[in-house]
């Protein structure tokens, strides 16, 4: 691990981690999403929640990581991310395409002189 020298502007020194970025933990990252399916969006909510989340139940009585540490405190760049890939995959929910398709069924029926398609969303790319 490489390590530098800091100085602060009163000139106290601090040994501070330089150039790692550790990914974020599988269960800080389980927990935003969580987060993200009750209905929060906002960056310093989810990031208060998962501070509490990371002292409380992850750490109780155990010595805390430094908050330098992004695989438990992640900076807010990495907040937006983690809330942008929860709320894209609750996108691609299969039972909010199954509603989808019923509500076409649904409107062409109401509305026979009109046409409705729906093109439903697969992992695999289409050849179109």
């Amino acid at each position: 691990m490489q390590r530098r020298l800091l100085t602060d502007m009163h000139g106290c020194c601090e040994l501070k981690a330089a150039g790692i970025r550790l990914p974020v933990d599988d269960r800080v990252r389980q927990y935003v999403r969580q987060q993200v399916a009750d209905g929060i969006y906002n960056v310093a909510e989810v990031r208060r929640h998962t501070e509490s989340f990371v002292k409380r139940q992850l750490f109780d009585g155990k010595t805390l990581p430094s908050k330098l540490n992004r695989r438990f405190f992640p900076h807010r760049r990495d907040y937006e991310n983690l809330i942008y890939r929860a709320r894209v995959e609750t996108m691609r929910s299969l039972i909010d395409q199954e509603n989808l398709q019923l509500k076409v069924g649904d409107w062409q029926v109401d509305s026979e002189d009109k046409f409705f398609s729906v093109r439903m969303w697969t992992a695999t790319p289409s050849r179109y």
